[in-house]
């Protein structure tokens, strides 16, 4: 294993410690839009059980003469009652509940897209999470570092200068550079509050509650290479092209079914009647009549709907494309600077204030000259973990992109860091 993303600079002994895998299934169970979107689908799948029913049958009953059936048929009681009961069994004719059920199984496959799309852009906000959180960690580290050691060469230099063996006036230089360094490091350990904080609440846990999150190494099993992307064949289309192609299936289904419904649908009736004492049996036939051109025109609103909704997947299949053409140029660029986080860099870094303090110390080299030193030895330091954050979410941005899975390897890294 990699050392820890740790996450804070102390660490309690309540830290909460997870693996890479176990963090990203957190955050993805515990996202707000995930757990709706779940809900929703199985709302979906209850709508297509209701579109594969059949219609109710309706059952009309009615009795006349009453109060007045003596008069009228010269029978008291329930033998001068006239009247019918008819059952009637409504039959689409244009093909309605077909079409209902299409588009209902449409809906559920918007309702999943729907779904994994919150499952990834959750997954993929905790890769950028965590990744913020430890760079800020590395950054907060390093800051307070510079901080107490322009602290402590400022105090030097001030009893140097008490004895009379510097000037003043580079005492109250350095003084000033460690204030400015104390100040530094104040914003980096509020930067890291806020992104652990942050971290927190994409785990589902108090803004408070200390975190570890483990990565594995990019050469484990299931580990990924350099880029972090699995191999090819594990890949599916991005949830949001699935959801855009589902809703177009659901627009046109949507279309099916109004024009469905623009053909009258029957509705057989039988049934029993009884009139001047005598029953018999009642049959009959009812129909809309589409008389008011409201159908008519459901169905064309519909059908510009679907089309709608074909232009909406188009784009979004063209925008994708466009993204993930943007987002593999970014992470292969990322790669590339990678590079120069090499052996002769960490030499380089190593020598850089050595080499400074030492042409100070020896009367060769100035105060500035050793504070520059200094300062480009923090700012590679600062691009150094800014580069790794920034890489860990390039990764995840291309995964959801591509389809790919959004797994524990995305968060693995050979590299080891620079104190």
């Amino acid at each position: 294993m990699l050392p820890a993303l740790v996450l804070l600079l102390q660490l309690p002994t309540d830290t909460l410690r997870l693996s890479a895998a176990e963090a990203l299934a957190r955050a993805a169970a515990r996202a707000p839009a995930a757990v709706a979107a779940t809900a929703r689908v199985g709302a979906a799948e209850a709508r297509v059980s209701a579109a594969r029913a059949w219609t109710d049958p309706t059952l009309s009953a009615a009795a006349e003469n009453v109060g007045a059936a003596r008069a009228v048929t010269g029978e008291s009681g329930v033998a001068g009652l006239e009247g019918q009961v008819v059952l009637g069994v409504p039959i689409a004719v244009g093909g309605d509940r077909g079409a209902a059920v299409a588009g209902a199984r449409a809906e559920t496959r918007a309702a999943a897209a729907t779904r994994r799309l919150a499952d990834d852009e959750a997954r993929e906000a905790l890769v950028v999470g965590a990744a913020a959180a430890e760079r800020d960690a590395t950054l907060a580290r390093s800051a307070t570092a510079e901080a107490a050691a322009l602290r402590r060469f400022a105090g030097a230099l001030e009893r140097r200068a008490a004895e009379g063996r510097s000037a003043g006036g580079e005492a109250a230089r350095a003084a000033l550079e460690a204030s400015l360094a104390a100040t530094a490091a104040a914003r980096r350990d509020a930067a890291l509050a806020g992104s652990t904080a942050r971290l927190a609440h994409l785990l589902g846990l108090d803004a408070g509650m200390p975190v570890v999150i483990e990565a594995p190494r990019c050469t484990e099993p299931g580990g990924a290479g350099a880029a972090g992307a699995p191999a090819a064949d594990e890949a599916s289309p991005p949830a949001a092209l699935e959801l855009a192609a589902a809703r177009a299936d659901a627009a046109r289904a949507a279309a099916r079914l109004a024009a469905a419904r623009a053909v009258p649908d029957l509705v057989p009736q039988i049934g029993v009647r009884r009139t001047a004492a005598v029953t018999g049996l009642f049959v009959g036939v009812g129909t809309e009549l589409p008389v008011f051109g409201g159908t008519r025109a459901a169905s064309e609103a519909s059908r510009l709907e679907a089309e709608a909704a074909e232009a909406e997947r188009a784009g979004a299949a063209a925008r994708l494309a466009a993204e993930r053409h943007a987002a593999e140029r970014t992470l292969a660029l990322l790669e590339a600077a990678g590079q120069r986080f090499d052996a002769a860099w960490r030499a380089a870094l190593a020598r850089t204030v050595g080499a400074a303090e030492a042409r100070y110390d020896a009367g060769e080299g100035t105060l500035a000259e050793l504070l520059d030193a200094r300062r480009a030895r923090l700012a590679a330091l600062d691009d150094f973990a800014t580069w790794r954050a920034e890489r860990r979410a390039a990764r995840a941005h291309l995964a959801r992109l591509a389809g790919r899975p959004l797994d524990a390897a995305l968060l693995c890294d050979d590299l080891p860091p620079v104190e």
